[in-house]
């Protein structure tokens, strides 16, 4: 297991949240929910439904080498 130092750790949580910064942009703090709920469903789904398309795509490139 790689162990990040307490530093580096820091540094990127600090990046992280510049770049959350930036992105809420003119959002007012009660319309974040409005906007990050969807995109975590969103990203679930996306999660979820990736492998099993990239195992079909898998199966279907190797049934096409065997014909």
């Amino acid at each position: 297991m790689v162990s990040i130092s307490q530093e580096t750790s820091k540094n990127h949580a600090a990046f992280i949240w510049s770049v959350a910064d930036l992105l809420r942009g003119n959002y007012k703090p009660s319309e974040y929910g409005k906007v990050i709920l969807p995109l975590t469903v969103l990203r679930r789904l996306d999660c979820v439904l990736v492998r099993p398309h990239h195992m079909t795509t898998l199966s279907d490139a190797d049934n096409s080498d065997t014909q």
